[in-house]
């Protein structure tokens, strides 16, 4: 048994550790953000003398986001293209943290559970109160501990 505790204690010292780090890359980040993707498109002008005629086609860009459940998409202009490039990029990458931080602190939860369930004692030795009945949220995988509510 002691040796199950040391074990869950460093899982959980790892867990929190790899949140904290997730936590400081997102206060690190210094841009603006930009919720959506950026695209490109190419189209013909429609003029038979214009390169586009020959497949090299007028090149655009646009910033295409989910609106009430329709994706919407907004021209960007080229002198704004590195601006907005580096925006929607960084809002990837604090979506994908902020991602990260959830499951971390789920998985923190997780062995705070489990950490609970190895330091209990039973009393009275005679006949002693059963465990607690798993509260709160449902773990995202239940072959990871069971159900929700008991």
């Amino acid at each position: 048994m002691p040796d199950e505790i040391s074990r869950l204690r460093q899982l959980l010292a790892r867990a929190e550790g790899r949140r904290k780090d997730a936590i400081t890359r997102l206060l690190a980040l210094r841009t603006r953000l930009l919720r959506g993707s950026l695209g490109e498109r190419g189209k013909r002008c429609g003029n038979p003398n214009c390169r586009c005629a020959r497949g090299e086609l007028h090149r655009s860009h646009y910033l295409s986001a989910s609106v009430d459940g329709r994706t919407r998409q907004v021209h960007v202009p080229a002198e704004q293209l590195d601006r907005v490039r580096r925006a929607a990029e960084a809002w990837h990458l604090f979506q994908g943290e902020r991602s990260a931080v959830r499951d971390l602190a789920d998985e923190e939860d997780r062995l705070l559970e489990q950490l609970a369930l190895a330091l209990l004692d039973s009393w009275p030795e005679e006949s002693p109160l059963p465990p607690p009945g798993r509260r709160g949220r449902k773990p995202k995988d239940p072959k990871e501990g069971g159900g929700g509510p008991t």
